[in-house]
């Protein structure tokens, strides 16, 4: 049967608009969206190196900025702290649980909103979420200006600094000895009254900084392009200069890099067979302790070199571990449940290793792609 010309009209229209609609259920993904749907594939794996490989190309798509960021907290891993005989992490709530503590340390008990610690000599000292310090060091400018020891005496200007360190994003402190901190607009500030003054004028040119790692009068800033500034007088800032591709930095006795194909790269004197990391793989988290460095892996065990003298090394049967952090004496390790394990024997210092295992409700940071 012949159609009129208004059915012929109107079927063909219907026909359009079937065609288009096919059309647009087919249409090919663009090369941004393809490679985000990798990364988030890579994230889904644990395999954060690579991720924020596959982010760090897609500018401000979507929200892979966020993502990224994100990911660089999860693998830092400064939501536990351990160092000398004290342990700490930051709960989900945004609290603090810690052990180990000095007895005339202020009390942490009413911190709310902490993203981040340090340790040093049995004193904490946290990152807020508003970005602000704060520390149960109870040592005042004035007490440390009337010490007759020069050493005491020069940590004045590190704790008259301290209310001055706002917008911190990341902090890597050794207070109240030093404090390096990574603001908001990915500049560096620094407090230390051992660092050179070429060092502290250094920084100011320093720009797109993501993570920060001191070691004695040296301090390295990792780009978000994955290279890494030095400056001060440790022969490692030479050893960094070439470094491409980095993700994750840590230092104490040595510097420690993670690349982003999960291997890891590290510069120092290495008398402790420290630094013997070329052949770690499949790396996502790495932790720098006085003589020993430990290496998260992907499926949660945990690979170290280095001393052992303390049996700060005796990890190899952790399981489920999503966080380390490494002192003098220990590793810590945070597991996927929120508790603790704790490897090291800290009673050559004279007081007794943290015991964590009442810790329990820590923070356990996870990446939402679903």
């Amino acid at each position: 049967m012949l159609m009129s010309g208004e059915v012929r009209k109107r079927s063909c229209l219907l026909a359009g608009v079937v065609l288009l609609t096919l059309f647009m259920g087919c249409t090919v993904p663009s090369k941004e969206e393809k490679i985000y749907q990798s990364a988030i594939k890579k994230i889904k794996e644990r395999q954060f190196p690579q991720a924020i490989r596959l982010l760090s190309t897609l500018g401000n798509y979507k929200n892979g900025a966020s993502l990224t960021a994100k990911l660089r907290y999860i693998m830092n891993g400064d939501y536990i702290a351990v160092e000398g005989w004290s342990a700490a992490a930051v709960k989900a709530d945004g609290t603090v649980w810690d052990k180990g503590t000095n007895a005339d340390a202020l009390n942490s008990s009413g911190w709310k909103g902490v993203s981040a610690l340090s340790i040093r000599a049995g004193y904490l000292l946290a990152l807020k979420d508003d970005g602000s310090l704060v520390t149960t060091c109870p040592w005042t400018v004035q007490e440390l200006e009337q010490s007759q020891v020069t050493s005491t005496n020069a940590l004045s200007s590190v704790v008259r600094e301290l209310p001055n360190f706002q917008f911190v994003k990341e902090v890597h402190a050794d207070y109240p000895s030093s404090i390096i901190a990574v603001l908001q607009d990915g500049t560096v500030k620094a407090a230390d009254p051992y660092l050179a003054e070429d060092s502290v004028s250094a920084l100011p040119s320093w720009k797109n900084i993501v993570a920060v790692a001191g070691i004695q009068d040296t301090i390295y800033g990792l780009k978000a392009g994955g290279t890494v500034e030095a400056t001060g007088t440790n022969p490692n800032v030479y050893a960094v200069k070439d470094w491409q591709h980095i993700i994750a930095i840590d230092g104490n006795g040595i510097i420690v890099g993670l690349k982003d194909d999960g291997t890891v790269v590290a510069a120092g004197e290495n008398r402790f067979g420290e630094a013997n990391v070329s052949g770690w793989t499949d790396i996502i988290a790495i932790a720098a302790g006085e003589t020993h460095t430990v290496g998260l892996k992907r499926d949660g065990t945990v690979v170290s070199v280095g001393d052992n003298s303390f049996g700060q090394r005796d990890v190899e049967k952790w399981t489920d571990i999503v966080a380390i952090a490494a002192g003098y004496y220990n590793t810590l390790g945070l597991k996927k449940d929120g508790t603790l394990v704790i490897a090291g024997d800290s009673s050559a210092s004279g007081v007794p290793t943290a015991d964590v295992s009442d810790a329990s409700g820590l923070l356990v940071p996870f990446m939402d792609v679903n």
